[in-house]
């Protein structure tokens, strides 16, 4: 919402700057109104891409997942339940192939 609103403003700004000296000025805008509009602009479109383009986001974000899902996945595979175990040097998570052999010995 940001980066569109702040895109917006910075588009404002431009289209003051070239009415600005012509008979379509019907709202009088001036050089602060440009100003102003340029740098809220520029604002909004900071805070509005910090979340989306730094590398630090939290392993939480929808963004972060978004880019990285191979990390989701791996992460599901390493969730440890209390039935398999994990701390205090009790064996870990087990493979999907771990499993599924395991399932086959005690049925058969």
């Amino acid at each position: 919402m940001c980066v569109t609103v702040g895109g917006g403003f910075l588009v404002s700004g431009l289209v003051n700057l070239i009415l600005m000296s012509t008979d379509f000025n019907i709202l009088a805008f001036s050089v602060p109104n440009v100003i102003f509009s340029y740098v809220v602009g520029l604002v909004l479109l900071t805070f509005g891409m910090y979340g989306r383009f730094t590398g630090n986001l939290p392993e939480d974000n929808p963004f972060r997942r978004y880019r990285h899902p191979e990390e989701d996945a791996a992460k599901e595979n390493t969730d440890v339940s209390p039935a398999e175990g994990g701390a205090h040097g009790v064996p870990g998570p087990r493979s999907a192939r771990e499993r599924e052999d395991s399932t086959e010995e005690t049925r058969g």
